[in-house]
């Protein structure tokens, strides 16, 4: 992996930012990855130099393995792409409100439906790799979980943005019931969605 000093420019999409082998990333990939996860997340990220040379550490990390994974069929692109298209079916519209909010989503964020069916196939690909990596390791105890966590307290700290998302309703009652659905794991960002005046 090898990451391009291209990195401090914006807007020419054909810069290389990262190298895979012989595969170059170029910087139009790289904005595509970051708005899709996103619109997936619900959460903006930094636009620092040092997060947009993260986030191409990340996109060339992913795309080391996923070039893995197609070449040793751990998982055919085919395969992926139709998994990526039942996910978001099944997952990500009733999260945002419907397919319809989704799409409007979608456009706002400068991202088409192929664009984000593309990006969750990687996802995929990835996600197959995990499984077929870790397919022999024991799964963690209760114990090591609590060890882990004990041990690296910063990895579980939000940024401060995070927090202060929020959802505007028209009275006490229905803060309160949506209040209890948050309580019970749902999505904030379907509620928000569904449930907020202001745009979310």
């Amino acid at each position: 992996l090898a990451l391009s000093g291209a990195l401090s420019g914006c807007g020419a999409g054909s810069k290389t930012v990262a190298m895979v082998g012989k595969t170059r990333i170029l910087e139009s990939e790289l904005v595509l990855a970051v708005k899709a996860n996103r619109v997936i997340q619900g959460v903006n990220t930094a636009e620092s130099a040092s997060a947009r040379k993260s986030q191409a550490l990340i996109l060339a990390q992913q795309t080391a393995v996923i070039h893995w994974a197609l070449t040793h069929h751990v998982i055919t692109r085919n395969r992926a792409m139709r998994q990526a298209s039942q996910w978001i079916a099944t997952r990500l519209a009733p999260e945002a409100g419907g397919s319809a909010k989704l799409a409007q989503k979608l456009t706002r964020s400068g991202l088409s439906m192929g664009n984000l069916t593309q990006y969750v196939s990687g996802q995929m690909i990835l996600e197959a790799s995990f499984k077929r990596i870790t397919k022999q390791v024991a799964k963690p105890t209760l114990a090591d979980e609590k060890r882990y966590y004990l041990n690296n307290p910063s990895f579980y700290v939000m940024p401060a943005s995070v927090l202060l998302r929020t959802i505007t309703v028209p009275d006490r009652s229905r803060a309160r019931a949506i209040l209890r659905q948050l309580k019970q794991g749902a999505s904030f960002a379907a509620l928000a969605s569904r449930d907020s005046r202001d745009a979310y």
